[in-house]
């Protein structure tokens, strides 16, 4: 169950919220599908607060991102090169590497499976 807060994006954003309307219409006529592949990605930003901390923010999802999943592996290093050049070696050393485009693929192949390919 999901409970939607007055600043929450259902409220700020049409497509979500007619996303959300069709989540909640699906879960009232009941499931019928057996097969569900989701592929998504979320996008975040840092946020000044007041007080200066940082806070992460979401930004974006994205419901359908399997064209990223090439560029999501190149990313880590690009973020490492900048804090090289920054001389922020001991940040860049913490950046952890992603590589989902082994996951993305053998998803769609598993769900072309389970979903009744002939071949």
């Amino acid at each position: 169950k999901c409970s939607v807060s007055s600043s929450s994006t259902i409220k700020r954003d049409t497509f979500t919220a007619k996303l959300f309307d069709i989540y909640k219409q699906v879960l009232k006529e009941g499931i019928a599908q057996t097969v569900f592949l989701g592929l998504n990605r979320s996008d975040y930003m840092f946020q000044s607060n007041a007080d200066g901390s940082p806070a992460l923010k979401q930004i974006e999802i994205n419901t359908i991102s399997a064209s990223f999943g090439g560029l999501a592996s190149r990313t880590p290093d690009v973020h490492r090169h900048v804090l090289n050049v920054l001389n922020k070696t001991t940040e860049a050393t913490k950046i952890l590497s992603n590589n989902p485009r082994r996951g993305l693929a053998l998803g769609i192949a598993k769900a072309w499976e389970l979903y009744g390919s002939a071949k």
